[in-house]
């Protein structure tokens, strides 16, 4: 499981209720995962932020690029250095919480100047 999805701490292992937890949480994941099927609908009326990392073996760029097609509103898209848990590695959570800042107020001057 770890070596699949990474990112998972070792420490997790030695935890019998942290185990039992996060295979609940891995099963409903993996649930969604299979039984999802996309449906055509109206775009949102709300920005769109769609984030990965590099090397992420699960999300490619152009599958963060089709979330454009979600929003008739503001969007974006960055790729940090790293792989599916790009914000654990060093200096990456900080530069994703600088995005996230950064574009949360871009977000916010634009609705004040609507309203």
């Amino acid at each position: 499981m770890a070596r699949l999805f990474g990112g998972i701490s070792a420490e997790l292992f030695h935890n019998t209720e942290l185990i039992d937890l996060m295979v609940r949480v891995l099963r409903a994941d993996l649930t969604v995962i299979e039984n999802y099927r996309y449906v055509s609908e109206e775009p949102l009326g709300c920005s769109i932020l769609a984030l990965g990392g590099t090397d992420d073996p699960w999300v490619r760029e152009d599958e963060l690029e089709a979330w454009r097609q979600q929003t008739s509103a503001g969007f974006a898209s960055a790729q940090f250095a790293g792989d599916h848990f790009y914000f654990k590695t060093a200096g990456g959570e900080r530069q994703l919480l600088a995005l996230l800042l950064e574009y949360c107020a871009g977000v916010v001057a634009r609705t004040a100047t609507l309203g």
